[in-house]
């Protein structure tokens, strides 16, 4: 199942995610990793991560409280979903 953003986000990472996958480091791409994102906004780029490769763990942040709090909500649906 693939895990898209629940919302649009000004200068998100959706539309480079093509071009940034083609850099992204071997071990990404062969085992499970720990994934930092410091400025998550609608999350394109973990959305796409979690949907494809073995995330480990995955620390999320941003400087928008309010956008940080509907994540927990959000995960749990999306797992809740799959499962």
């Amino acid at each position: 199942m693939e895990a898209k953003p629940f919302l649009k986000w000004v200068g998100g990472k959706r539309k480079l995610i093509p071009q940034l996958e083609a850099k992204f480091p071997k071990f990404v791409k062969s085992k499970e990793f720990t994934y930092v994102e410091p400025f998550l906004g609608g999350g394109a780029m973990f959305f796409y991560l979690i949907s494809k490769y073995k995330l480990k763990k995955a620390y999320l942040n941003d400087l928008n409280d309010k956008l940080i709090d509907t994540y927990p909500f959000s995960l749990f649906n999306f797992f809740y979903s799959v499962n």
